[in-house]
């Protein structure tokens, strides 16, 4: 379903993209940066290409001890790490969200950060010293860089692209929020149309997370641009960009994969839906053919016994005893709906035991004398009736169980098969307890009646 796929795909872009966002904020979060420099490396760079651009050393040092090992860039902070000899690297960070990336300060933030907390770890008798210190080591540190710095040549200094790397940045972290706002929207989107049956809804939501997944894309592309032209770029390590804006390419590829499909499927669950609609009307179809199928076989068996008792000469037989709904299709009046509940197919009241008489000379086990007949016929193309199943329903069920022997009625179940060939019938007197009747359970109304020891009884006639 389209909102599923949304929503699973949303919630691990946006979590790529808030990692993205919480970068270096704290000591834990270090390892999660956008890139780091190697700020021994970074000096030694602005040094030699100093020197080579104005021909003159820079002679006071770049690099004291205050200064760390690699500065740690991120969108919510920078971290200073401290490599020492046990392996135990020393991490401070200083939070702030979209930090200034230009060097020098950076630079200086870095200096007195850590010559404070040195100077603050040593006694109090030396911590006033150490203020005044802190400033007079921060000065001339920056003095050097500064002098680098102004050296270069300025095609490749990096004051001048310092500039771009801030815009880069606020960009790079605004297009994030902006496509952790457009996945929120995707969501909304395809929640409207859970079965996907909205196709503006669900097209909308997948345009809606293609549109997050550029957006994204181009937040990883600004950070990655920055990193080439800042601080990272000009100390030549070599090293790539880092795990935050690994994460959040991962995150935007992720929105791709999840923004085609969901382009993609509409037309194809479409398709698919359209197909499922034309099987399911070939169905109904089909089942109505069956069921017109049935009513055409019905009417054909009701008219044939209709026909055959009329030339049998029962006195007072007529169209009024076939009381059933199919006989206006014979021609005859219509049968009330509501009434063909109260009545079998066929009800005559034998006043002379004529029915009566002609049943018994077939066979058919009838008392004499006067008797009220109630016949339900059951058709079928079949050509015998044994082993066939014949429908009951439940209304039928209970007319039979009403008119009982003794009572002055006699319920007779007629099957009639072979009806397109030669005709032929069977009766099932009190068809409830007959013993050639083999009663289904109830099913949704319905049950399902076999037949069974046709031939050892003479009861069935050609027509």
């Amino acid at each position: 379903m389209a909102w599923i796929r949304i929503t699973l795909f949303s919630v691990l872009s946006v979590t790529a993209n808030i990692v993205f966002l919480i970068s270096c904020a704290s000591t834990s979060l270090k390892d999660i940066c956008l890139w780091r420099v190697n700020v021994e490396r970074l000096a030694e760079s602005l040094k030699d290409a100093a020197a080579a651009d104005s021909g003159v050393e820079v002679a006071k040092p770049l690099i004291p001890p205050a200064l760390p090992t690699y500065w740690y860039y991120g969108i919510d902070g920078i971290c200073d790490v401290f490599e020492t000899s046990t392996g135990d690297d020393e991490v401070y960070c200083r939070r702030g969200f979209l930090p200034s990336h230009n060097v020098l300060d950076v630079l200086d933030d870095s200096l007195r950060y850590n010559i404070r907390r040195q100077s603050q770890s040593q006694s109090q008798s030396r911590h006033d010293q150490g203020e005044q210190e802190e400033d007079e080591e921060a000065t001339t540190v920056m003095a050097s860089w500064k002098t680098a710095l102004t050296n270069l040549n300025p095609s490749r200094t990096l004051i001048a692209k310092e500039s771009t790397v801030n815009t880069l940045m606020r960009t790079s972290a605004g297009l994030v929020v902006a496509s952790i706002l457009f996945h929120f929207f995707s969501v909304a989107l395809a929640l409207t149309s859970p079965s996907g049956s909205n196709a503006a809804a669900a097209a909308g939501a997948g345009w809606m997370f293609a549109l997050a997944s550029l957006v994204a894309m181009a937040g990883g592309i600004c950070a990655t641009q920055a990193m080439r032209l800042g601080a990272h770029g000009a100390s030549g390590t070599g090293e790539n960009a880092g795990p935050a804006v690994i994460i959040v390419l991962v995150g935007a590829a992720m929105s791709t994969v999840a923004s085609w499909s969901l382009l993609c499927f509409p037309g194809q669950k479409k398709r698919r839906r359209d197909d499922e609609e034309e099987e399911e009307r070939a169905e109904e179809e089909e089942e109505e053919d069956e069921e017109l199928a049935k009513k055409e076989i019905g009417y054909r068996g009701g008219k044939f016994v209709y026909e055959w008792l009329g030339r049998s000469g029962l006195s007072n037989w007529s169209s009024e005893n076939w009381t059933s709904g199919l006989r206006s299709r014979a021609g005859y009046g219509e049968y009330p709906r509501w009434e063909e509940k109260r009545h079998s197919g066929f009800t005559y009241d034998d006043l002379n035991g004529e029915l009566g008489a002609l049943l018994q000379s077939l066979g058919v086990p009838v008392p004499s004398g006067t008797t009220s007949y109630h016949l339900e016929i059951k058709s079928t193309l079949d050509q015998g009736c044994d082993g066939r199943n014949m429908i009951v329903s439940e209304n039928q069920r209970e007319l039979m169980e009403t008119y009982r022997p003794g009572t002055g009625h006699v319920y007779i179940l007629v099957r009639v098969f072979n009806l397109m060939e030669r005709p032929s019938l069977r009766f099932f007197v009190d068809p409830v307890d007959h013993a050639d009747l083999n009663w289904g359970p109830l099913n949704n109304g319905e049950y399902r009646v076999m037949s069974s020891n046709t031939n050892q009884f003479n009861t069935v006639i050609p027509y």
